[in-house]
């Protein structure tokens, strides 16, 4: 399909080499243990910085990378606008515009997606309720959509990050961000299953948006926690002088 990169064939990764280890990874959600065998990950796109806003995700496997831009918008609507681009050296395709995100600061986001960019710059955008609607707030499942394989796949949440999972097979994550870790000092990236290969846009694009979602949840969950350890301490501080 137009926009999408497919048919990538990368080497599995050589333990003999040192390049994966035989330890299992381990995640844990919702108090589960989820172990990944070493061989699930066949590769890895690193970012240059963890601003999700403006940064470049590069994948030396694939010789792929991706760059974030987002400006200020200067159309119709308050708010700004991220694009994602795409470059494949092997195929000399510099900058293909993957998609648009239309980030409304008094309505519903927007978004655009290839492969329609490609053929039509004025392609009608869609709002981000129908191409990555949100799960029940209260549920690790955050964000859903359908793929242009015809598969359903949702972002969850688990342990300050974001995975993704097969909506029919949930046993492991096919997709995980890997955040920077003060405990393990390193670059943030996105460790990606085979299975990914043929959405690799649609992967990366829905992984930002729910990624920027969790962190703007978690700014929220902030600061309503200092406003209520504030409250508590004006309120014990006037308990304290009534009793004097």
């Amino acid at each position: 399909m137009p926009g999408h990169v497919s048919s990538i064939i990368v080497p599995d990764y050589d333990q003999s080499a040192g390049t994966a280890t035989c330890v299992n990874e381990k995640h844990e959600s919702m108090g589960q243990v989820i172990s990944v065998p070493p061989n699930h990950w066949y590769t890895s796109f690193t970012f240059d910085t963890d601003d999700l806003n403006n940064a470049t995700i590069t994948c030396g496997d694939l010789q792929l990378r991706y760059r974030i831009l987002t400006k200020q918008s200067s159309g119709s609507f308050r708010g700004s606008v991220t694009s994602i681009f795409r470059n494949h050296r092997s195929v000399r395709q510099w900058d293909v515009l993957v998609a648009e995100w239309e980030r409304h600061t008094y309505s519903t986001d927007r978004i655009r997606m290839a492969p329609d960019l490609e053929y039509n710059a004025e392609v009608a955008s869609v709002s981000m309720n129908k191409f990555l609607p949100a799960v029940a707030p209260w549920s690790e499942d955050k964000s859903t959509f359908r793929a242009s394989n015809g598969k359903r796949y949702i972002w969850k949440e688990q342990a300050r990050t974001v995975m993704l999972y097969s909506k029919e097979f949930k046993r492991l994550p096919l997709a995980m961000l890997s955040q920077i870790n003060l405990s393990r000092p390193g670059p943030m990236h996105i460790k990606l299953s085979r299975e990914c290969e043929d959405i690799l846009d649609e992967v990366l694009v829905t992984c930002l948006i729910a990624e920027s979602k969790r962190r703007w949840r978690e700014r929220i969950s902030s600061y309503a926690n200092i406003a209520l350890a504030a409250a508590s301490a004006t309120n014990a501080a006037a308990s304290a002088a009534a009793s004097c």
